[in-house]
């Protein structure tokens, strides 16, 4: 019993000691304000006996773990040292990172490294160390750059035999002019440069190719589908071999299937004056008969002068005339009937007259070349799939609302969201503006109101 309560005692005992030295560590460093003040203001400062070892490596790419040994650090208060700090209570740094006495120091490049010491309270002071280290890299080898890509030098370290590859940044073309090509009628001009390294001819200066200038030569005003067409002939202003003969035709079908072949830039322009027009693409004699016969020929039409039997375009007038790539049709028209330009896929603009107020189902399926359409604030109905399948149209401007009961809810009328959309803000008569498309990945067209 006496044993055990004599351990006791000891045991007590030597618990009081430990905190007496942990208060009494903890008042000489942080009584008064914490920093470089010791107790009641006086000034304590970090000194130190450098480490034995302060130099490093053997002038090759070998590391060596930091050795402090013979390090001491004191705590010095009006020129006394009264504490040494034991290891447990700083910590060494080296570029931001902690180190401890055998860590690896980085010795890959030489030159004089700073030991940064830290205590428990935030004092500071430094020792330097000498490195004298890093690869010992001899010349390999030459990858030359290209106009095109980098090229680079290659070097081993003698000792380890890492590889280290040194950028040598491309130059580019250092091209010399050579030769102009100038444009034709068909093909496009330019200025050709010869690169003096690669010797790899480059395209500079681009002209567009000039197509046929043929002067005055001109289709006459059409006024009649069946009475003879014709034109005097003409002569290429930029290349005399260029000739268009002169064409009749007993017809304007006829006069058509006569024509030279042309391109979808250099359409005809046709000005048609007929009053009363009529009848479906499929009737004979009709002029979307003459269109869809003579398809291989690209045509411009312009119809301001013309009127449609009861200011509405039959059905079908004019689908499947795919070389139709541009048409006016006159402001006396009230309705755009069933499949009037269905498949007119090489119309790429088109203005609905402010006279219109139907625009019927399918009028305007798979124009693919169509980009965008206003819809004149005339127009209060418009049918199913009447603009379905025109994939290339990513801009439609609304003038005006439409009621939601005459503007097909199914079939929709545009690809994509439109309708969903242009009703988002007002369910009943939608919301005039300008509608932009997007295709989303999974080719879904999405439609945004623009502000």
């Amino acid at each position: 019993m006496k044993t055990m309560f004599k351990k006791q005692v000891i045991q007590r005992i030597a618990v009081i000691i430990i905190l007496a030295a942990i208060i009494g560590f903890a008042m000489l460093g942080c009584e008064g304000p914490v920093g470089p003040q010791g107790p009641a203001g006086n000034s304590a400062e970090l000194e130190i006996t450098p480490p034995t070892k302060l130099n490093y490596g053997s002038g090759a790419c070998n590391t060596e773990p930091l050795d402090i040994a013979g390090l001491t650090i004191f705590i010095k208060i009006d020129d006394e040292f009264i504490y040494i700090i034991p290891e447990t209570q700083y910590k060494l740094f080296w570029n931001g990172t902690e180190i401890n006495n055998g860590n690896t120091a980085i010795t890959s490049e030489s030159g004089t490294k700073t030991i940064t010491i830290i205590d428990i309270i935030g004092r500071k002071t430094t020792f330097e160390i000498t490195v004298n280290s890093g690869h010992i890299f001899e010349y390999i080898s030459t990858t030359a750059s290209t106009c095109y890509d980098d090229g680079f030098d290659t070097y081993t370290c003698s000792v380890c035999l890492e590889t280290q590859q040194r950028n040598i940044i491309s130059a580019g073309h250092d091209v010399e002019y050579t030769s102009t090509t100038v444009p034709t009628c068909y093909d496009y001009g330019f200025d050709a440069y010869t690169c003096r390294v690669c010797s790899e001819t480059l395209q500079q200066n681009i002209v567009n190719a000039l197509g046929h200038d043929y002067g005055n030569w001109s289709i006459p005003v059409i006024t009649s589908l069946t009475s003879p067409v014709s034109v005097l002939p003409a002569v290429c202003a930029h290349d005399p071999i260029h000739t268009i003969e002169g064409v009749t035709g007993t017809s304007l079908d006829d006069f058509l299937a006569k024509l030279p072949e042309n391109t979808p830039d250099t359409p005809y322009h046709f000005v048609v004056n007929i009053t009363g027009l009529t009848g479906s693409r499929s009737t004979i004699g009709t002029l979307g008969n003459a269109l869809y016969n003579n398809r291989t020929k690209f045509i411009s039409l312009d119809l301001s002068g013309s009127t449609f039997s009861g200011n509405q375009i039959d059905e079908g007038a004019f689908s499947y005339c795919t070389s139709l790539t541009s048409i006016t049709i006159p402001n006396s028209v009230t309705s755009i009937g069933y499949g009037v330009f269905s498949a007119c896929s090489g119309l790429t603009s088109f203005t609905i007259p402010n006279s219109v107020t139907s625009i019927g189902n399918y009028a305007f399926i798979s124009c693919s070349g169509l980009t965008s359409i206003t819809i004149p604030n005339s127009v209060t109905s418009i049918g199913g799939n009447a603009f379905y399948g025109c994939n290339s149209l990513n801009s439609v401007t609304f003038q005006g609302t439409i009621p939601a009961v005459t503007f097909s809810d199914f079939p929709f009328p545009f690809p994509g969201n439109l309708r969903a959309v242009f009703y988002s803000t007002n369910a009943d008569n939608g919301t005039p503006g300008t509608y932009t498309a997007v295709r989303t990945p999974d080719d879904y067209i999405e439609w945004t109101r623009q502000p």
